[in-house]
């Protein structure tokens, strides 16, 4: 929500908007795009993010691809070889940009940082993004290593003072009391398959075999 890609990218439903464009790029002819900057494209700052910023920027980050941005006016061109839809390229997370000011990076997205501290930080609405969050103001309360280990960690959790963690091993998470626990498989986890041909076509000899493997 600070820094922004320059196409997004809805998650429930795929479909991908301009976020730093009028319009998603379109392809002029063969590995030639185009696309129009937006006019009121404004960092959390105020300040204005030129065409030739953009260019660079983008550059930089997709030089690896073989891609090359360059800027005329308000509109950007790229070369994009071999690129089926660089509007999909463009909405990918490692593409969400920040920008240099004064030794900060600030973003172009709905929330700018104010404060930031190992045990704080603070996002306020940026107002010059057009989509004007409805929260103005959000503080992410961290715990930071040096205030105890996972006895105070799980203390924390158990009082309400933390909402959100991800640094508990399975062993430990049956000490925390009422919040939501969210399992994921991990580098560690095993993944039993069976053929599903002969013997294994019906299921409940699979689910038979699953019960009584120690794993």
């Amino acid at each position: 929500h600070v820094y922004e890609t320059p196409i997004s990218r809805d998650p429930a439903s795929g479909d991908m908007a301009p976020a730093l464009f009028t319009r998603p790029l379109h392809r002029t002819s063969g590995d030639q795009w185009e696309g129009t900057i937006r006019p009121s494209l404004r960092l959390s700052d105020g300040t204005p993010v030129t065409t030739d910023e953009l260019a660079s920027k983008l550059t930089q980050l997709m030089d690896s691809e073989g891609m090359r941005f360059t800027a005329a006016g308000e509109v950007l061109r790229v070369v994009a070889p071999d690129v089926r839809d660089l509007n999909a390229r463009l909405s990918r997370r490692g593409c969400a940009l920040g920008f240099d000011r004064g030794g900060k990076q600030l973003g172009t997205g709905p929330y700018g940082v104010v404060e930031a501290s190992p045990e704080l930080i603070v996002l306020e609405a940026n107002s010059h993004h057009p989509s004007i969050p409805s929260i103005s103001r959000v503080e992410v309360h961290c715990f930071p290593e040096r205030r105890g280990g996972k006895d105070q960690l799980i203390e924390e959790l158990n009082g309400k003072n933390l909402d959100l963690t991800v640094d508990l091993a399975r062993a430990d998470v049956d000490r925390v009391h009422g919040m939501r626990k969210v399992f994921r498989p991990g580098a560690s986890t095993c993944v039993l398959a069976f053929n599903t041909q002969g013997r294994m076509a019906n299921p409940k000899h699979r689910r038979a075999v699953a019960k009584v493997i120690d794993l």
